[in-house]
């Protein structure tokens, strides 16, 4: 389970836990395979070092780009779909993601190949006092994105010496095709935190962040203060304690 509440209601996402097949190297034998897990976990590979590799078919509804999202693999690991590699992560202990462009409707194969030998390539896991298990260790989900995604969103909260608060908040979005896309973002903020000065509850706050035109990789920033003015940098709001932030993008093909 990535997270116990939804994130977002934008992208259809499902997550990949419960059972895998799995292979190891040097066994011709089929397991199947808890994930998220360690390999340790089986009778036959309590102290096996070496690659696994974890497959699984995945059903996709529609064409479209999709987004594999993995919390974390101990302690090497490659990713495929379909025999085509998606990515090479080192780090047991890092989130990572893949990306798998325009993915037809149907059955497909993920395969993720796990590593947890002693290598040259591990140079920060050598044989000491602890031990570094092998697997898919955290939860993995498949994300179902559109040419242009919101790749981060970056929150921050700043409190003014004379009282009240602003918050800047920082979007980077991301073009994953060849084509040239307009975008434009609002950000809504959730009524039930906001609040005047004098404590009446404000109406629903909907402001347009930006556009931009011909995106490929972009990084929009805006300033929410603390009265109801606008400019061409920041936009203001009084929040209580909790704030809850909606980001949405419209975009347009421009050919």
């Amino acid at each position: 389970m990535l997270r116990l509440f939804k994130t977002h209601e934008v992208r259809p996402c499902t997550e990949l836990e419960g059972l895998w097949d799995f292979t190891m190297e040097g066994n011709e034998k089929q397991y199947r395979m808890m994930v998220p897990g360690c390999i340790e976990q089986h009778p036959d590979f309590l102290d096996k070092r070496g690659i696994g590799c974890y497959t699984r078919k995945i059903e996709v509804a529609q064409d479209g780009n999709l987004r594999f999202e993995f919390k974390g693999v101990s302690h090497t690991a490659d990713v495929y779909l379909d025999n085509e590699k998606l990515v090479h992560h080192y780090n047991a202990f890092t989130p990572f993601s893949a990306i798998a462009k325009n993915v037809q409707a149907g059955v497909h194969e993920l395969k993720v190949y796990v590593d947890n030998r002693f290598t040259p390539e591990s140079a920060l896991h050598v044989p000491n006092d602890y031990y570094t298990y092998g697997g898919i260790t955290r939860p993995v989900a498949v994300e179902q994105l559109k040419d242009v995604y919101i790749k981060n969103v970056q929150f921050e909260p700043i409190y003014q010496e004379m009282g009240g608060w602003k918050a800047r908040i920082r979007i980077i979005l991301s073009n994953i095709s060849k084509e040239k896309h307009s975008v434009s973002l609002r950000a809504v903020l959730a009524p039930d935190c906001l609040y005047e000065e004098d404590g009446t509850r404000m109406n629903f706050l909907d402001k347009k962040m930006g556009e931009a035109q011909n995106v490929k990789e972009l990084s929009c920033c805006k300033t929410i203060q603390t009265s109801i003015t606008y400019s061409n940098n920041q936009f203001v709001f009084h929040f209580g304690m909790f704030c809850t932030i909606w980001i949405l993008t419209e975009t347009s093909r421009l050919g």
